[in-house]
This record gives C-alpha cells, sequence and structure tokens, in this order.
C-alpha cells in the first residue's frame, strides 16, 4: 500500500491553505514515525516510512493553536532539535505584517550616510539609518514583528 504524501504539497502560504493542511493532518500523522521532539514541546519531526519523507508538525496560534504537518527537507534528528524549521503560518503573520508596515510608510532615501557600522547605504528620511537597518532596529526592539525563527524552507524563499 503506498503512503500519502504525494497528496501533500507545499502548504500555500495563504489562511485558508493552513486551515486545510491542519484538518489533513491528522489523517498524515498516523502513517508516519516520529523522530523527535524540540524542548518546546511545540514541534515534532516525522519521517515516513514507506516514501522517507520527513515532515515538521507544529502549532498555529493564529489558528486555535491547532497542529498541523509540513513536509521538510531530510534532516539529522538532533540538528533539527536544535532548529526546526521556520512554520508557514508564521511567514503568512510575518508577512501581512510587514506588507501592511510598508504599504503605511514610505522609505525616501537621503544623501545622508546611515550610522550603522560598516554600512553603505545612504539613511532613509527621518531616520539616521538605511531601509535595512532601520526596519532591523524596529524589530530588535519589538516595534515590529521579526522573521519567524527557524531553518529556512526551500519552498518559501
Amino acid at each position: 500500500m503506498s503512503c500519502p504524501c504525494s497528496q501533500f504539497l507545499p502548504i500555500e502560504l495563504d489562511r485558508e491553505s493552513v486551515r486545510k493542511r491542519i484538518n489533513k493532518s491528522r489523517r498524515l500523522k498516523r502513517e508516519l514515525e516520529l523522530l523527535a521532539k524540540d524542548d518546546s514541546g511545540e514541534h515534532k519531526l516525522f519521517k515516513c516510512p514507506k516514501c522517507g519523507k520527513f515532515w515538521q508538525a507544529s502549532r498555529a496560534w493564529s489558528w486555535g493553536n491547532e497542529e498541523y504537518l509540513f513536509e521538510t527537507p531530510s534532516i539529522d534528528p538532533a540538528e533539527w532539535t536544535a532548529l526546526p524549521f521556520e512554520q508557514p503560518d508564521e511567514l503568512i503573520v510575518f508577512s501581512a505584517v510587514m506588507r501592511d508596515y510598508y504599504e503605511r510608510n514610505s522609505f525616501e532615501t537621503t544623501n545622508t550616510p546611515c550610522r550603522q557600522e560598516s554600512c553603505s547605504n545612504f539613511a532613509i528620511r527621518y531616520s539616521v539609518l538605511c531601509e535595512e537597518h532601520h526596519i532591523a532596529k524596529l524589530q530588535d526592539g519589538r516595534g515590529l514583528v521579526s522573521r519567524p525563527v527557524g531553518r529556512r524552507l526551500p519552498f518559501y524563499k
């Protein structure tokens, strides 16, 4: 009997796709072998014993903290435990917040050099930093959402 893994493509980065995957993950999970859990207990790494594909189970906080599965590249469980993959649901939230931020703000470049050490870009209007460093400073100070933590999935460059 074949496994159902081939029926699960990478999750499209939209809310409905995450909801559908949450609903379908229970069935897929029954076919998989648990390889590892991260220290937080939020993430689990699975492998299909039939086709060898790797899957990460994570919880989608904005979807009621429901668990869902998404395919990952092959990885050593010890390496994965140290740093699981970025979650598609968190990428959706991050993208929406950043899109809104960019729509509400303009980043007019000035003739003033960025004050970030070793940066050769010019500062943006109303800041002493270039756009990249201005955004990073806001994210560091928690004034703006940061990119989700985790290994990057090749499907979501």
